[in-house]
């Protein structure tokens, strides 16, 4: 099976330009003074980014550190029902969220009860877009699996009795 990926003129104008550049790419915040000079700003500040792969949307930070790169990818999987709602699946899922404690994938549960699963990347040198996009998309599908599982069992209704 082939796989087969339709990019829109922009997008692919876009991957070739990304492509095309060898620098490193610059990670933090910068200021604009008044004479129009930008300077990075101290402390150095994440590289805050987005992007969708395989459907889902994921929110990232890039961060420079002393060893490198530090990515940190973040996606919305679902929301864990109430025990009133499907005390079975909310059980289910507290299992399968125990179970990710020894998987590369970081699973957490917010006050509102949302799911959301991530990974933390590290590169040890220089940050070019190819290097970041390799890194990244590398990442995902390794954790892809996780992902789908999660939001399998997420997704499922309630049992029939």
């Amino acid at each position: 099976m082939a796989l087969r990926a339709e990019l829109s003129e922009s997008q692919a104008s876009s991957l070739a330009f990304l492509f095309d550049q060898t620098d490193e790419v610059p990670l933090g915040s910068v200021t604009v003074e008044l004479d129009g000079v930008i300077r990075r700003s101290d402390p150095p500040m994440p590289l805050d980014f987005g992007f969708t792969f395989a459907g889902r949307p994921f929110i990232g930070k890039a961060l420079s550190t002393s060893q490198g790169v530090r990515i940190d990818l973040d996606t919305l999987i679902g929301l864990v029902p109430y025990s009133v709602e499907d005390a079975f699946r909310r059980n289910r899922i507290a299992r399968l969220m125990a179970s990710l404690a020894d998987s590369p994938v970081c699973a957490k549960v917010g006050k509102d009860q949302s799911i959301r699963l991530g990974l933390s990347i590290s590169i040890p040198s220089a940050p070019t877009p190819v290097l970041l996009i390799t890194a990244i998309v590398e990442c995902l599908l390794d954790a892809q699996p996780y992902f789908d599982l999660v939001a399998e069992v997420v997704g499922t209704p309630e049992r029939s009795h």
